[in-house]
């Protein structure tokens, strides 16, 4: 429901077990099939019990493939960045385009 509320386009099969910290005001997110986010390690022992957090700045873009995997990865995305199809994602990874340094 939080995907849709923010406009995020997305295709079928999307499963998220647990939650996740979205921050995704007036960003470009699209999402293809077959994708899998798990969120802590109820799900995934591997992910140090650290929620997936998905933040892309206002006027940022976020596109992931799809059959797309990720344990408990957190995404900042400050202008874009693209995850491509079959992609697998392991456990506690941080993706980010910025280095939180510059103005």
């Amino acid at each position: 429901m939080i995907l849709k509320a923010h406009g995020v386009v997305f295709g079928k099969n999307i499963q998220i077990p647990s939650k996740v910290l979205w921050l995704i005001r007036e960003a470009r997110i699209t999402i293809g099939d077959n994708f899998y986010l798990s969120s802590g390690n109820g799900v995934n022992p591997i992910a140090s019990n650290l929620q997936a957090d998905v933040y892309v700045e206002p006027g940022a873009a976020l596109t992931i493939g799809n059959n797309v995997g990720m344990s408990s990865t957190r995404l900042w995305i400050h202008e874009s960045a693209r995850i491509g199809n079959n992609v697998k994602i392991g456990g506690c990874v941080l993706i980010t385009d910025t280095d939180a340094c510059s103005a």
